[in-house]
């Protein structure tokens, strides 16, 4: 009776050291830790586990973000005579992006940057807008950046400035719609 109680705690110690340990640093890396088993000339196991790779990378992935303000409408005004003109905010605050980019504000017309009073109108009121930094878009067909803004948490403001090409010939309710494009640019090193 004494040998099948031994028998049975010798086989229940030993299904005990033969238990596999795994560190799993993800589903595609796994990382498993075996003990070696039996050291030679011994009775024995080896306790000491080798780990096939003793190192675990460490990874964080933070994603950009940002928030970009820009103007529901902009309204210009001006007198008998004279060119109409108005200012709006384009701002960017929370700005997270990676070293070397910027955030880039680009504003573009599908008019050209023409108003009018409906879109059969004969007459249209060429406008520009610009910036202090960026100077005026001179390429109405297309459009072009008027901001540019880089990491930072603090809200980052760009003053636009909508000015009529020319005075006014004719009366009316004159109207376009401006597009604005966000894109990240890397900076180029100078």
């Amino acid at each position: 009776m004494k040998k099948i109680i031994a028998s049975a705690a010798a086989l229940v110690f030993a299904g005990t050291m033969a238990v596999s340990v795994f560190a799993q640093a993800d589903e595609q890396d796994v990382t498993t830790v075996q003990p070696v088993g039996r050291v030679a000339g011994t009775d024995g196991f080896d306790l000491t586990p080798t780990p096939a790779e003793p190192d675990t990378e460490v990874k964080a992935v933070v994603d950009p973000g940002y928030i970009v303000t820009i103007p529901e409408t902009v309204e210009l005004f001006g007198t008998y005579g004279t060119k109409y003109t108005n200012t709006a905010d384009v701002s960017a605050e929370r700005v997270l992006l990676e070293s070397g980019y910027a955030l880039n504000v680009a504003i573009s017309s599908a008019s050209a940057f023409n108003l009018k009073t409906s879109e059969s109108a004969a007459y249209s009121l060429p406008y520009t807008v610009s910036t202090e930094l960026w100077g005026p878009v001179d390429d109405k067909a297309n459009g072009g950046v008027v901001a540019q803004f880089g990491n930072g948490e603090a809200v980052q403001t760009v003053e636009l400035t909508f000015e009529t090409d020319d005075v006014p010939q004719y009366a009316g309710s004159f109207k376009d719609t401006v597009t604005f494009e966000i894109s990240v640019m890397r900076i180029p090193n100078d």
